[in-house]
């Protein structure tokens, strides 16, 4: 099933934080690249469904790992996706 991309991004762009947040430039360079590539793989695909873009904030989600440089990234340019908060899914009808 081509929508566990959407899961893999999730989990690398999550890893990307942990490695900003223990100040480790190259992993976070290193997993945020391989969630741009799920990114990109997941509009190819076409596997976004209403639910992921609304509920999952996908594109403001897809936005912000997309401002970060591919290479010779710094670490200030994981803080505002670090920040970033799923929307609570629960408040919000199915």
């Amino acid at each position: 099933d081509q929508a566990r991309n959407v899961c893999w991004a999730v989990i690398q762009v999550a890893a990307a934080c942990i490695h900003y947040r223990d100040d480790k430039i190259i992993g976070a360079q290193g997993m945020i690249n391989k969630a741009k590539e799920k990114f990109r793989r997941c509009r190819e695909l076409k596997v976004l469904t209403p639910v992921v873009t609304k509920y999952l904030d996908w594109e403001e989600l897809e936005s912000l790992v997309m401002k970060i440089p591919e290479k010779e990234a710094k670490l200030e340019d994981f803080a505002e996706l670090y920040e970033f908060r799923f929307k609570n899914y629960q408040s919000h009808p199915a």
